[in-house]
């Protein structure tokens, strides 16, 4: 067990942390950030890392959404329902699990410092009463001295104590050194030599505290200063009462200059806290005012869904303000993107609902049409199967990977009647007249235009289904192919039906004027006979 402790302190010390920067882990990839957290929680103390955490997790949340939405996309694409998209990725999983850990760790590690600084407290307590005991002591001076020096070392590496706690408890531990430094005035040489150390590490002290001043990393040198504080209040005793008015002085000046250039300091980062924070606010309005409406098409709520998700993802990226100052902030955000979310997710279940009904529809339109297809009175089933035609337009769009099929399905049911009406019409072509046959063209005609002019929207409406306008997405090149393909199908169509028109209006001419001159000769005839 002491080995393990040994060789994890040795890991520790041996580990150093890179510089925080806003954009640290900005390049790596889902597997690179997982295994980034999983060095952290290996080689670093978990009290030293929350920050580098919570930008490894920002970086996380924010590319793993990337992924999601992609892997959306072509769900949809494919013809898929949003309502039915469940993502799922290893890496978020991993992830999951190592912050899990981490937020243990970082629990384990408050539970053990706050039982940890209670200890601190009863063991400085009892340093100060070892110290008041050695003033009344009759032992040897020197002994005495030697257990004192003992007692001002184990407060030196006794950790920190409640902050609570803190000021009135070195108050008291600085008088007791004091009084017992008054009780050494029995041995004049060992206290000035002591005196005399005391001096010479505060000059030390005074001195650094005088050239932080000009430090150019304020942040830096202010640190600094408070560690020389705590050196000079817990490490080191006083000095000769001729001495100790000047070198407090010396030191209390540097440290009033140091908390001027900190309210400088702070001045100009609450400002700089505030400009940020008015940044937020100003995104929060943008976010509400888009969040508010939703779009009412399914391109139209993803289009609204990326702009929410950009302002949202631009809002936490803001850093540098206290939790305190963005905390109603962020439960405005949350309720707001939670509201789109419910009314987002509402919208795909109706939809949801609404194709259920247009596929029960459709399957019920195949049913008639498988039942007609077969008929052999076509005067009367022909317009009920172009009836069916209408109101499967009608009805409107479903899903590709179910409407493709059922299209598929129901146009070869309707094929297979026309292709038998076609069969039927060669067979009793002989029988009718030019005209007749004229007619009868044109009627099949029309009948194959609506059945394209159904394939066009049908495609049209495939394209709803798709996220983006971008030509150079296959699927939907695919499908602008196919459109354009029967554009020019119905166009050659339309030609022939011009072509049949003109044939028409030649015959009904020729028509009119045979039956005219039959009539003017049987009037002839008729005259004659008289």
């Amino acid at each position: 067990m002491e080995n393990q402790d040994q060789s994890a302190e040795k890991s520790t010390l041996a580990f150093e942390l890179i510089e925080l920067k806003p954009d640290s882990y900005n390049h790596l990839e889902l597997d690179n950030l997982v295994g980034e957290l999983q060095r952290l929680l290996i080689n670093a103390p978990v009290e030293k890392i929350g920050k580098h955490v919570s930008q490894i997790k920002r970086v996380f949340d924010t590319k793993l959404k990337e992924v999601q939405e992609k892997e959306k996309a072509v769900f949809l694409a494919n013809g898929g329902n949003e309502i039915d998209f469940h993502f799922q990725s290893k890496s978020a999983k991993d992830f999951q699990e190592l912050y899990r850990e981490y937020r243990q760790k970082k629990e384990a590690f408050r539970v053990n410092f706050e039982r940890q600084i209670q200890q601190n407290l009863l063991t400085k307590q009892e340093i100060i009463e070892e110290i008041k005991s050695l003033i009344s002591t009759e032992e040897n001076i020197n002994t005495t001295f030697s257990q004192f020096r003992d007692l001002q070392t184990k407060w030196r590496e006794t950790g920190p104590v409640p902050k609570t706690e803190n000021d009135n408890l070195w108050a008291n531990y600085h008088h007791h050194v004091e009084r017992f430094y008054d009780f050494l005035d029995l041995n004049r040489e060992l206290r000035d030599k002591d005196f005399k150390h005391n001096y010479d590490e505060k000059i030390k002290i005074v001195e650094r505290a005088e050239a932080l001043i000009n430090e150019a990393d304020f942040q830096q040198a202010y640190n600094e200063l408070q560690q020389l504080h705590r050196i000079w209040k817990e490490e080191l005793g006083p000095v000769s009462k001729e001495h100790r008015a000047g070198i407090w002085e010396r030191f209390s000046n540097a440290t009033k200059v140091m908390h001027d250039k900190r309210q400088e300091f702070q001045k100009k980062r609450d400002e700089e806290i505030q400009t940020r924070l008015t940044h937020k606010k100003e995104l929060l309005e943008d976010f509400k005012r888009e969040a508010t409406t939703i779009a009412n098409s399914h391109q139209g709520i993803q289009l609204q869904f990326k702009k929410l998700v950009s302002i949202r993802e631009s809002f936490y990226q803001i850093e540098g303000v206290p939790y305190s100052l963005q905390k109603p902030l962020i439960a405005e955000l949350k309720k707001q993107f939670g509201q789109f979310s419910k009314a987002k997710n509402d919208f795909y279940k109706n939809q949801k609902k609404e194709q259920k009904d247009r596929i029960a529809q459709k399957k019920e339109l195949i049913a008639k049409a498988e039942s007609l297809k077969d008929s052999d009175n076509y005067d009367e089933t022909t317009p009920l199967f172009i009836a069916l035609q209408k109101d499967w337009k009608a009805i409107g769009p479903v899903p590709r990977k179910i409407g493709d099929p059922l299209w598929k399905t129901f146009k070869t049911t309707c094929n297979h009647y026309f292709d038998r009406l076609h069969g039927n019409a060669k067979v009793s072509k002989q029988k009718q007249s030019p005209i007749d046959k004229v007619f009868n063209e044109r009627s099949l005609l029309k009948k194959q235009m609506e059945q394209v002019i159904a394939e066009i929207r049908q495609l049209e409406n495939n394209l709803e289904f798709f996220n983006s306008d971008d030509t150079s997405n296959p699927l939907i090149a695919s499908v602008l192919k196919n459109i354009e393909k029967k554009k020019i199908e119905l166009n050659k169509l339309q030609e022939q039906l011009k072509q049949l028109n003109v044939e028409r209006n030649k015959l009904q001419r020729e028509q009119d004027e045979a039956a005219a001159a039959e009539e003017q000769t049987a009037a002839e005839e008729e005259k004659s006979e008289n």
